[in-house]
């Protein structure tokens, strides 16, 4: 498997060397905003949100703050990832997950469950407690391969904190099944970390 999603990530870096901005953020996360159909599809595929009044941010523009914004602008807390991927909802605790050890693939895998998890349960992905170490068992540097997919730049709001530079959690789950009993007890001010998300999809 993990060669597999190496090879599929290999594809889809080849793809994205066409587009500076990077693949995902050329398509979807262009910054004129996502059009209807591909919010529509984003939604197939990672599942209605838990509240029916979730929504993406209508102006894809990002500010940040300490303080949530209800405006239409999605405005951030100081020490998460400000991108279009990471701001999903205009308010909802901030998820951290920690950067796997391994491949590239792997890794990545971990990052778009839990961008999944934090869509469906009116959250947002705060980022990656990365390593110390950015290299992959293939010898690559992972921060270039999130540029190469998410934007330029886009490592540095994904991995704003690592293993010897970690925020203050408001809560500490093991697994997907523990973060979800506990969702509704969490605040929008929280900055939460989960040990394993590749039970994304366990109710399904």
């Amino acid at each position: 498997w993990t060669c597999l999603g190496f090879g599929a990530l290999v594809g889809v870096l080849l793809f994205s060397a066409t587009d500076p901005e990077g693949w995902v953020a050329g398509t979807i996360l262009a910054d004129g905003g996502a059009t209807l159909d591909q919010v529509q599809l984003a939604k197939a595929v990672l599942g209605n949100p838990s509240s029916p009044n979730a929504d993406l941010p209508q102006d894809s523009s990002v500010t940040r703050d300490h303080v949530p914004s209800s405006t239409s602008t999605t405005t951030v807390l100081e020490g998460v990832c400000a991108l279009p991927l990471c701001q999903l909802h205009k308010t909802g605790p901030q998820l951290f997950i920690l950067e796997h050890t391994d491949g590239a693939g792997h890794r990545m895998k971990s990052v778009l469950e839990a961008v999944a998890i934090a869509w469906r349960n009116k959250m947002n992905f705060g980022g990656l407690v990365g390593q110390l170490q950015p290299l992959t068992d293939q010898h690559i540097n992972f921060r270039v391969i999130t540029d190469a997919i998410f934007g330029d730049e886009a490592s540095k709001e994904l991995y704003i904190y690592n293993i010897s530079n970690k925020p203050s959690w408001a809560g500490i789950f093991n697994d997907v099944r523990q973060l979800e009993s506990s969702r509704a007890k969490l605040k929008d001010s929280d900055f939460v970390y989960c040990h394993a998300v590749n039970e994304w999809g366990y109710d399904r």
